[in-house]
């Protein structure tokens, strides 16, 4: 569409605010059944300095834990902050400012100093969006405001060169140390302006002498909705490359953000009626030549047609989580065994890493549905293979299942540890979680309990794995999170398909750097017992009883959500416990 400057007013009340009004939340009718909610009450506005009064805003600052909210108020030890922060060669860690604008104020913009060996080129600035979302994923009709999505901030992108009076705006910074950056105490700064004036926060990074490692018996992974399969659906050459780029670009931040394992799926119908199978394995090639680019780690969760098979027999499919399942005949269970088998060959035979066999997502404990779980995982272990179900272990109704499970992933953290840790240690049975609940199932906004899943809560529980649902979903307008049968959720795109990531996922690389302190340590007290003068060994010792303390500390839950948690600031007192430990014991054993 096209207008003259002399009609650009009107055109923008009269066509552009109605059409952007309809696309972020939905036809007037329809936007009339729903219900939005207030904000959390919002606390007293502490008293502004004069100089905060001329310019017109405030800056104040809050733990990145804790969510701030469109009129959530500062209190009067939040202004005016010094951005502190410690970290590790290679690791990333975010702070955050917040402008509270008194009056509306245009041509924002934001410029970052180096902090010592981080280049202000590698500080990546973003704005916290507060986005309509609703108070779970299936909920219809109730929403309310919340911070979310972390955009690129710069001068060209959307909403960036204007802030309204009295909402906040929150300024999320992810600094990435060099892998070679010298220890030692750094000093840098955030500059923000704007037609009110400006504002240099400070910024004081601690870099410490040691570099985190990785756990190799542990596994963080994901569920994820394959680009690679719409670049095989595509019609033209520019679609299949935006896709690939796409999943390019995903890979490289589920690996930024300790994520190295997806779950996928591989298509393959009934057999024909020479008994051939005409598996799909060209997509298939391209995500595991993706998988290996980026340093992906197996086994591999793979997604199997147990439906079609079953449809091919009983004419009908068995419905979600099996709801509507009836007991099939012995020719599916070998069909499914040919199937496994020809898949289990063509696997060998390219040289991928194990598939773990995934023949139905989350059955239901009705005795149909269990009954026909056995005569399907059944089926599979005859061809030679592990199998992995996602459902409870704890439901005794999924008990006659149990002989042919190789990894239960279960939602919660249960059973607790000791029942899991000698149930693996007695059958060789593996334990994973995919902890929904913090990810976009219930509630966008519990970053503390997502940061407590992936550290201290997934070290104290003994599972082996999290993959939870799932880096990107979306129904309908991916901006727009009301307008599909459910909520979408997590990580967004950029328009050339690189991600936008949520404050969720960024808790998600913060809990992963907890359980990878937690891990160094432990690793160097091993060292410190095995080897160590007795320097090194009183060291260790000490540094057991502190560990110790942190593991009493940690409040066991099935579901790491908002409750009963630690506060946001005592992770990262828990976490530089953990890290002085490291430099005591790392000190005394190189004493020796």
């Amino acid at each position: 569409m096209a207008w003259t400057d002399a009609d650009a007013a009107r055109v923008q009340k009269e066509i552009i605010a109605p059409f952007e009004e309809w696309t972020f939340r939905m036809p007037p009718e329809q936007w009339a059944k729903w219900k939005q909610e207030p904000e959390p009450p919002t606390g007293p506005m502490p008293k502004l300095s004069a100089a905060d009064e001329k310019r017109g805003f405030a800056v104040w600052s809050r733990h990145y834990l804790e969510c701030v909210y469109p009129h959530t108020s500062p209190r009067a030890e939040d202004l005016n902050p010094e951005l502190r922060a410690f970290a590790t060669p290679g690791e990333f860690e975010p702070v955050n400012f917040i402008v509270r604008p008194l009056r509306d104020l245009t041509d924002v913009n934001i410029s970052v100093s180096a902090v010592g060996p981080v280049p202000a080129k590698d500080i990546e600035v973003r704005r916290v969006r507060y986005m309509l979302a609703r108070p779970n994923y299936t909920v219809l009709h109730r929403c309310r405001v919340v911070p979310d999505v972390l955009e690129r901030f710069d001068r060209g992108c959307l909403y960036a060169d204007a802030l309204k009076a009295g909402e906040n705006a929150r300024f999320w910074l992810t600094l990435r140390v060099p892998d070679n950056a010298p220890a030692g105490e750094y000093r840098g700064s955030v500059t923000f302006t704007s037609t009110g004036g400006k504002a240099v926060v400070p910024i004081k990074l601690r870099v410490l002498p040691f570099k985190l490692r990785e756990d190799p018996t542990k596994l963080f992974g994901i569920y994820y909705h394959h680009p690679l399969d719409r670049a095989a659906e595509a019609k033209d050459d520019v679609s299949r490359e935006y896709f690939r780029r796409k999943a390019d670009l995903e890979h490289a931040d589920m690996v930024a953000h300790g994520t190295r394992n997806a779950v996928l799926s591989l298509w393959c119908p009934a057999a024909d009626k020479d008994g051939k199978f005409d598996i799909k394995w060209d997509t298939l090639a391209e995500k595991v030549a993706m998988w290996r680019k980026h340093g992906f780690v197996g086994p591999m969760v793979m997604g199997i047609n147990s439906g079609g098979v079953y449809a091919k027999y009983m004419k009908e499919y068995p419905g979600s989580h099996l709801r509507g399942v009836k007991d099939p005949p012995e020719e599916f269970s070998r069909e499914m065994t040919a199937m496994v088998r020809a898949i289990e060959a063509g696997r060998k035979e390219r040289g991928w890493p194990e598939f773990l066999y995934y023949p139905v997502d989350e059955p239901s404990t009705d005795p149909a549905s269990v009954n026909f779980m056995v005569k399907v995982l059944k089926a599979c272990k005859a061809a030679g293979v592990r199998t992995y179900v996602t459902a409870d272990p704890t439901h005794e109704q999924f008990e006659p299942m149990r002989p042919f499970i190789d990894v239960w992933s279960t939602q919660p953290f249960a059973p607790d540890r000791e029942t899991i840790l000698a149930d693996m240690k007695a059958r060789k049975v593996e334990y994973w979680c995919y902890p929904n609940h913090v990810n976009g199932e219930n509630d966008h906004t519990p970053v503390t309990g997502a940061r407590m899943t992936y550290g201290f809560g997934f070290w104290r529980s003994g599972f082996l794995t999290l993959n939870p649902w799932i880096y990107q979903a979306s129904a309908g307008n991916p901006w727009n999170y009301l307008d599909g049968s459910s909520m979408d959720f997590f990580n967004r795109s950029e328009p050339d398909g690189a991600p936008i990531p949520v404050a969720m996922w960024e808790a998600y690389r913060e809990g992963y750097d907890d359980y990878r302190y937690i891990h160094t340590l432990e690793q160097l007290i091993a060292e410190a017992k095995k080897g160590g003068k007795p320097a090194a060994q009183e060291a260790a010792a000490k540094a057991e009883q502190e560990l110790k303390f942190v593991w009493d500390s940690i409040r066991v839950q099935l579901k790491y959500k908002h409750d009963d948690l630690w506060s946001p600031a005592e992770f990262d007192v828990y976490r530089w416990m953990v890290a002085r430990q490291i430099l005591a014991v790392q000190g005394a054993l190189r004493r020796n």
